[in-house]
């Protein structure tokens, strides 16, 4: 019965203790310095629709927070270094990250994408239904 099937976003919610959706990663990527220019080790996260950075993966404050909301789009860029992508920020200067492998940078780059399209600034609220393998925007 398809009713059976349904999971509301609230339910889904409580169980994963994240907004429906919302994406989390976390690891080392390097990032290119503001000043220096220099290509820096920093440990990053991906949670409740913010990227955080840390100077390591032991540090208690955070380096660097920046809303998914103050993101404007996340563009490949191999020309500096293999693997590099930039996050362009409004009102900022873009910030350039590579990943250790093709496949590291493809999923931070997939999942910041999916932040931004979800629930960036341009975001309109809307929720999900599953119904079988079928998923309904309303």
């Amino acid at each position: 019965l398809p009713w059976l099937d349904r999971v509301t976003e609230k339910h889904r919610e409580s169980l994963s203790g994240r907004p429906v959706g919302a994406r989390h990663r976390e690891g080392f990527l390097q990032r290119k310095g503001d000043w220096t220019g220099f290509w820096r080790r920093r440990y990053f996260k991906l949670a409740d629709h913010q990227l955080t950075y840390y100077r390591s993966d032991t540090d208690e404050s955070a380096a660097l927070t920046i809303p998914v909301d103050g993101m404007t789009d996340v563009i490949e860029d191999e020309k500096m270094k293999p693997f590099c992508f930039r996050i362009e920020i409004r009102g900022r200067k873009s910030i350039f990250l590579c990943g250790y492998s093709h496949h590291d940078s493809a999923k931070w780059v997939a999942d910041l994408r999916y932040e931004i399209e979800h629930f960036g600034s341009n975001h309109s609220n809307h929720f999900e239904i599953i119904s079988g393998s079928v998923y309904y925007q309303i």
